[in-house]
């Protein structure tokens, strides 16, 4: 995919050897130590689990040669929630990482992993799938942390004449992204602060979409698999269905991040989950009316009733417009206004300034 609102991934490849437990993440925040139960990325069928941060693929204990992939996951400083996935590969010769010019950096068949394991005196029984992404600056999670931190500073009042304008910029470019992967066939799946990430470039900022861990093509059918973050997963995706309109759901919470202001993650888990029943804070219906209103749509519980990427983008550009045009009237009446004032001046023998 090659989108500017879509996180760049430069290649991947295999490392044989004893997997590494070091994770290398921020330290854990309350999103961290929340996911165990209801902020948690997963897949899972009954007890078995997909989560995030570490994978590792395993040789299985007997003679066959089918390969077994586990992922594996752990938090520092919690107790570890660990789940495994297998994917049984065929005997036959593939390529374990393949893709289109530069992108495909590491070929390995089963035949050359099973010549390293056998040559290998300590017979290593694992490898670590690295995938190479763009460097980014920060993440949205980051960002809105710093931002809710700057509610009980003295300049609130700069901070929320600022947040309209750049409200509207993320959310025109996450939508511009979103619109991009639907349109190729893909659903997200995970849309939530920390896979949003920022780059300031020429005094503006670039907002772009990364972890695409969980994304399906449209076509694909899962049946009871629930997947996704759940404190910002669609109803019908923690259900186990394929949806475009999933990722909005998940946008509409993410908006609502954005507008309204948290003290503590606590009290953020707290707001989101009566948003997910439906109950949104009436003070929002004044202080951002329109964004209020747009996050209501967002987070309808039945998939048909909620917008999509082009007529969300559409309304936005539209409003975008007509508030330019109005500020362009504002200013024509200022310019008249002090034109009136200069010949009053003049009028009365008062040079100006």
């Amino acid at each position: 995919m090659n989108h500017p609102n879509i996180v760049q991934y430069k290649g991947a490849w295999l490392e044989i050897g004893a997997p590494s437990h070091r994770a290398i993440t921020d330290k854990p925040g309350h999103e961290d130590l929340h996911e165990a139960n209801s902020n948690t990325k997963y897949i899972y069928n009954e007890l078995q689990s997909f989560t995030e941060e570490s994978y590792y693929f395993n040789k299985h204990e007997d003679t066959s040669t089918d390969f077994q992939i586990d992922f594996e996951h752990s938090i520092s400083g919690a107790n570890s929630i660990k789940s495994q996935r297998s994917i049984n590969k065929r005997k036959k010769r593939h390529s374990l990482s393949e893709g289109e010019g530069d992108a495909s950096m590491c070929k390995l068949d089963l035949k050359e992993i099973e010549r390293i394991r056998t040559n290998n005196k300590s017979k290593v029984r694992w490898a670590t799938l690295y995938i190479q992404m763009a460097l980014c600056q920060t993440t949205l999670k980051q960002w809105l942390e710093k931002r809710n931190a700057m509610v009980t500073d003295p300049d609130k009042a700069l901070v929320q004449g600022l947040r309209s304008d750049a409200v509207r910029q993320i959310l025109i470019q996450l939508l511009s992204g979103l619109e991009y992967i639907h349109s190729k066939g893909v659903v997200h799946h995970d849309i939530k602060p920390s896979n949003i990430f920022i780059q300031v470039e020429n005094n503006g900022i670039v907002i772009q979409l990364g972890d695409f861990g969980l994304a399906c093509p449209l076509q694909s059918v899962r049946h009871s698999l629930a997947f996704g973050t759940k404190l910002y997963a669609a109803p019908e995706q923690l259900a186990g269905k394929c949806n475009p309109k999933s990722d909005m759901y998940s946008l509409g919470i993410v908006l609502f991040e954005l507008v309204e202001n948290f003290r503590t993650d606590m009290e953020r888990v707290e707001y989101i989950t009566e948003l997910r029943k439906g109950h949104i804070p009436s003070k929002l219906f004044v202080t951002h009316p329109d964004m209020a209103q747009m996050i209501q749509s967002l987070v309808q519980k039945s998939p048909e009733l909620r917008p999509d990427t082009t007529s969300l983008l559409h309304a936005l550009k539209s409003t975008e417009t007509q508030e330019i045009e109005q500020l362009k009237v504002q200013l024509a009446e200022k310019e008249e206004e002090i034109s009136h004032l200069k010949e009053l001046l003049t009028m009365h023998g008062i040079k100006g300034v």
